[in-house]
């Protein structure tokens, strides 16, 4: 029976351990207790499927998860690796490469990782890139022309927009750079907020994603999607309608560019995620995760390749092939619920407002009992009261059901959501 040893998975991810059961495989599990609340653990759950559970010290540490996997490999030989984190795929992917398990390479890996060096990368192979300087020290920002702002402060290496900051001035950015170095405390990732960051032009657009599955350098695209953000703060992210709203030509033109992303990156092998923005009729890069789409996507993924991406993902890393697909003829949406205002929410919020929509409603995540009881408006991706994704006939319509039900929510919450 072969071996395949999974690296912290959220409640979503539990579909990917359940895909390597399914497939007879033998499934060990390893997660960080120190990172239970950022990678949303469910242990309780995982203690229920037939795995084996290793706890390690730290699981984004190369030395701390080498040790632990090699314990593991001692015992039962390790035969594939599987990641779904951006915290963490770096240290897998070091991991693998030190035992000789396949997995996508480290160098390419560590080239999506560091924004410095994706964009030394864009530009050698002549893609479109936006104009950024690398901040090491408040120095650094003072050397930064006013036409520069408004501007985009992100760390060189962490993902999922944390410490990521509009700058509307230089004055706003060295402030926002002292903020960054001290709020990551809290979720025990201090170390990795500490080191570069970059500083890139603030590009006007809308906000798209596709994602690109790769095998032994061959690539296509599993789906794209028009990302929506918050008015107020383009850092929030508020959902993905699948497919995008767009002529079949933009579509096209947009998705060669995430392809050829991940070719300049050296990503031959996995489900990357790539986000861009559409600025002045050309894609500019975001970013370009070497793992697949997080929060609600792989569900978007699933709806929208007519099957589970957790068995494509698992089948693409044990078996390297992929398994047969086909585009959906539907659309869908996801949304998060996000504060728009600070207010005090209502303390009985009834659902019967949903009824009406069960036929579109794909997937709902709120617990109307874990709600605190006042909020603030959202700031980061972590500031959400919950989650729904609906389907409908076409992108139009599942974004205009989307909007109805988050004004519903609105009404039934007592307070005004970002959108």
């Amino acid at each position: 029976m072969r071996h395949v040893v999974f690296v912290e998975v959220n409640r979503k991810g539990i579909g990917a351990i359940e895909s390597a059961l399914g497939k007879s495989l033998k499934v060990t599990f390893v997660y960080a207790h120190k990172y239970k609340n950022l990678f949303n653990l469910d242990l309780e759950r995982l203690k229920h499927l037939n795995i084996d559970i290793e706890e390690c010290t730290d699981t984004i540490d190369k030395n701390s998860l080498l040790q632990k996997l090699v314990e593991i490999n001692r015992v039962k030989k390790i035969d594939h690796l599987i990641g779904l984190f951006d915290l963490n795929v770096e240290t897998i992917a070091y991991c693998a490469k030190e035992l000789d398990i396949f997995f996508t390479s480290y160098d390419s890996v560590c080239k999506a990782k560091s924004k410095v060096k994706t964009r030394e990368a864009l530009a050698a192979s002549g893609l479109n890139n936006l104009r950024w300087v690398n901040i090491k020290s408040k120095d650094d920002i003072e050397k930064v022309g006013d036409e520069f702002f408004p501007a985009i402060l992100k760390p060189v290496s962490l993902g999922g927009s944390i410490n990521v900051s509009k700058c509307l001035s230089r004055a706003h950015c060295l402030q926002l750079y002292d903020q960054a170095r001290d709020t990551l405390n809290s979720i025990n990732i201090e170390d990795l907020g500490k080191g570069d960051y970059i500083l890139e032009e603030f590009a006007d657009g809308a906000l798209y994603s596709s994602e690109v599955l790769a095998i032994n350098g061959d690539y296509s695209i599993l789906c794209s999607g028009q990302r929506k953000t918050y008015s107020k703060n383009s850092i929030v992210e508020l959902g993905t309608t699948c497919p995008p709203i767009c002529d079949d030509s933009t579509v096209q033109l947009m998705e060669s560019y995430a392809m050829d992303v991940c070719k300049a990156l050296g990503l031959d092998h996995g489900i990357f995620h790539v986000e861009y923005i559409l600025s002045g009729g050309k894609p500019v890069l975001v970013e370009a995760n070497p793992r697949l789409m997080g929060g609600n996507g792989p569900v978007t993924i699933s709806h929208m390749i007519q099957q589970n991406v957790f068995d494509v993902l698992v089948t693409l890393f044990c078996e390297k092939k992929v398994l047969n697909f086909k585009k959906s003829s539907t659309s869908i949406t996801s949304r998060v619920l996000a504060p728009g205002a600070p207010g005090k929410l209502n303390s009985n919020v009834d659902l019967e407002f949903l009824s009406p929509f069960r036929k579109h409603i794909k997937t709902l995540n709120f617990d109307k009992d874990s709600l605190p009881e006042c909020v603030e408006s959202a700031e980061n991706n972590f500031d959400i009261l919950g989650s729904f994704e609906v389907v409908a006939n076409s992108p139009q319509e599942s974004l205009k059901v989307a909007n109805e039900i988050q004004r519903l929510f609105e009404n039934a919450l007592g307070i005004k959501l970002a959108e």
